[in-house]
């Protein structure tokens, strides 16, 4: 009798242990999901300025490199 109430305790102390778990690891990944979206979004606001800010015809060429970052090209015109 005394074992089957551990082995139910047991069971029930186990699966709190993997809800724990699964809740951890979706608050990780809404985390990191709202990180994304973030740097996306600043990226973009930069973007947005550097195009309102520059003009593309004065020899500044702002650009995305391959890796996700913003540059910007100078060309001088002789």
């Amino acid at each position: 009798m005394v074992l089957a109430i551990l082995i139910t305790l047991g069971g029930f102390g186990l699966l709190l242990l993997v809800d724990y778990w699964r809740a951890w690891a979706w608050a990780e990944r809404q985390v990191s999901s709202a990180r994304k979206r973030a740097d996306i979004e600043a990226r973009r606001s930069a973007w947005n300025l550097l195009q309102t800010t520059v003009r593309v015809g004065s020899g500044w060429r702002p650009t995305w490199s391959h890796d996700g970052e913003l540059s910007v090209r100078v060309s001088a015109h002789l």
